[in-house]
């Protein structure tokens, strides 16, 4: 073993490395503060309990398609302390992101402001069209700043997406997706 060692130092180097790697991120996963979904569980978080849905993305691509009744943040003005939508601290909230990269780092973001019920797409909108779920286009669900209104006990958006119509994923939702 110590020969191997000697003669291929470059070799056990990189494997140090990755195994590293691969334990730094196993950790960071098991601490963070936020969980991830697949697109089934998403659309049963959103059926069940109203899930506010935030994505991430440029503006263009979330005109191209994004979850139907999610609202557009674009990241660079995300801002979780924002008083709209710290009054929404109680709701659980699912980030969306292309790949789930960018949804993660705004995740825990949210989880550090004291959102305690934060979720992140795994995979991004890109799982949740291999998933062949439904997506909306256009604009309509983009309202001001962040588009956010609440009223004790309700949970609305200025732009008329209420818990009620997280119930219409259910008709939309094709049964080999819906949540068991």
């Amino acid at each position: 073993m110590p020969e191997f060692v000697s003669n291929h130092l470059l070799l056990v180097a990189a494997f140090a490395a990755v195994l590293a790697a691969l334990v730094g991120q196993e950790v960071g996963r098991l601490t963070r503060k936020y969980k991830t979904l697949s697109p089934a569980q998403l659309t049963q978080l959103i059926n069940r309990d109203g899930a506010l849905v935030i994505d991430v993305r440029a503006i263009n691509d979330f005109q191209s398609g994004h979850v139907p009744g999610s609202r557009h943040v674009a990241m660079s003005q995300f801002d979780p302390e924002n008083k709209e939508l710290a009054k929404l601290k109680d709701l659980p909230v699912a980030v969306v992101c292309k790949t789930g990269q960018t949804s993660g780092e705004a995740a825990n973001r949210l989880a550090k402001a004291g959102f305690g019920k934060v979720y992140s797409l795994e995979g991004g909108i890109e799982a949740w069209r291999g998933a062949e779920l439904p997506v909306a286009k256009g604009n309509k669900s983009r309202a001001r700043r962040y588009g956010f209104a609440s009223t004790p006990g309700h949970f609305r958006c200025r732009s008329g997406f209420s818990r009620d119509r997280a119930a219409s994923y259910a008709s939309t939702t094709p049964r080999a997706h819906r949540a068991q």
